[in-house]
């Protein structure tokens, strides 16, 4: 099984036959269109649209947030890791004296 989806040289049809972006893939079952990369932590993702043009500007964000090292939520983090992340990235940003 290839998990490095992204790098394939096939092209990917639509529903109508139109050739696909890389990354972006159509799933018959769903009748939707799949956005899939590799966020900076390692981990796959995969979000799925009705719409190619709303798949196309979501792959366009994907690109610039990575670009600019910007990280990606992920919607199944628990309480206690939030947590952790805020308090790293809180006193990333202030001074010895006002931690005082």
């Amino acid at each position: 099984m290839n998990t490095n989806i992204d790098n394939k040289k096939t092209k990917a049809t639509g529903s109508n036959g139109q050739k696909l972006p890389s990354g972006i893939t159509y799933r018959e079952d769903r009748k939707a269109y799949c956005v899939k990369f590799t966020g900076l932590d390692g981990k796959r993702h995969e979000k799925s649209f009705k719409k190619l043009s709303e798949a196309k500007a979501y792959q366009i964000e994907v690109k610039y947030k990575a670009s600019k090292g910007i990280t990606f939520f992920d919607r199944k983090i628990t309480v206690n890791a939030l947590f952790e992340q805020y308090y790293k990235s809180f006193f990333k940003i202030r001074r010895p004296n006002t931690l005082e």
